[in-house]
């Protein structure tokens, strides 16, 4: 299937319609230059409706928050895409948008609407096999190598400690550098000038569910008697969400653990557990990729967790996982940032 272009004329139209299916009862839209609002009352407030037929990327969205602003009309960013850390910087830059998969951000303030909803992750205008996503093996080896190490990266390191091929190493950073989540140092050198964003960026298309096998288990004696016997019997494994990240970061330990391991059943017998429902204390999770087990860390209290970057991703899709945990594990990381980046 071939890329459908992207024309103004269509964006706009599409940008009046959302906003026009979006408006509550009463309200008015019209498609004027800049569009005029109304509401119930009467009362009118102005929108100017920014046009964008190309890509909009997160390297574009300070450039955009410079433009020149009219008072009491706010800027609509109106593009055929925008991908979640883009929509994130554009609302942090004060600025609207409305995209051709749904996502729509308004705040006018005369008179007062807000508007906000979420469309869809794909891109009606363009062919399915359009590049754009950090899913899959390799980009979680190149990420994990990013967030794993602090300093300067060549390509050639990256080949090197990720096994990726050359080309998809290149596509993965060209993706990453449009989204402003690497910074070019040198024509041959890049690095990473903020862990945390690159983190989210990779767990929007991240999904600890959707990337694993699923068993749940119980440990009859509790989790103690497990986590102190498992790495005694020599079957691959990688403690993480909250449980690991208790032990990284001195929170209230949980009552489940999530451990990863090549083959579930073997795993089990291995470590006398039994098959559980709903109210299972541990949860055994067969990984599509082995990049969980990568850099995996061996703790004080021969508990061997993943790797601290993975351990996050983790608690912000995984199923154990809170805000309150993944909140107190990413201010640790932050605060200890020279003790887990390699």
């Amino acid at each position: 299937m071939d890329e459908v272009p992207l024309t103004i004329d269509a964006l706009r139209a599409t940008a009046l319609i959302l906003l026009a299916n979006r408006l509550p009862h009463g309200w008015r839209v019209a498609p004027t230059e800049p569009v005029i609002v109304t509401a119930p009352d009467g009362l009118s407030g102005r929108l100017l409706l920014s046009i964008h037929p190309e890509e909009v990327t997160a390297q574009d969205v300070s450039r955009l928050r410079k433009q020149p602003q009219t008072p009491g009309c706010p800027t609509v960013i109106v593009t055929g895409r925008l991908t979640a850390p883009v929509r994130r910087r554009l609302t942090e830059a004060g600025l609207g948008y409305a995209d051709a998969t749904g996502n729509v951000l308004l705040n006018l303030t005369h008179p007062d609407l807000f508007i906000s909803d979420r469309g869809t992750d794909r891109d009606p205008w363009q062919s399915s096999s359009s590049p754009g996503t950090l899913q899959g093996a390799p980009a979680a080896a190149v990420i994990r190598a990013l967030l794993d190490y602090n300093g300067l990266w060549t390509t050639r390191d990256l080949v090197s400690i990720t096994k990726i091929p050359t080309p998809q190493v290149h596509r993965i950073v060209d993706l990453l550098e449009a989204e402003d989540l690497v910074a070019r140092h040198s024509p041959g050198a890049i690095a990473v000038p903020d862990w945390a964003p690159l983190l989210r960026r990779w767990t929007d298309d991240l999904g600890f569910i959707r990337n694993s096998r699923l068993t749940r288990w119980n440990a009859p004696r509790g989790l103690e008697p497990l986590l102190t016997r498992i790495h005694t019997v020599g079957v691959p494994h990688a403690v993480t969400g909250p449980l690991a990240a208790a032990h990284w970061a001195d929170g209230t330990a949980s009552r489940s653990a999530m451990i990863y391991t090549p083959d579930a059943n073997a795993a089990a017998e291995a470590w006398n557990l039994s098959p559980a429902g709903p109210h299972a204390n541990v949860l055994l999770a067969e990984p599509a990729t082995d990049i969980v087990f990568t850099r995996a860390r061996t703790r004080p209290t021969n508990l061997r967790t993943a790797a601290p970057a993975q351990i996050a991703a983790d608690l912000l899709t995984g199923p154990l996982s809170t805000q309150r945990q993944a909140k107190h594990f990413l201010r640790w990381l932050h605060l200890n940032n020279k003790s887990w980046r390699l």
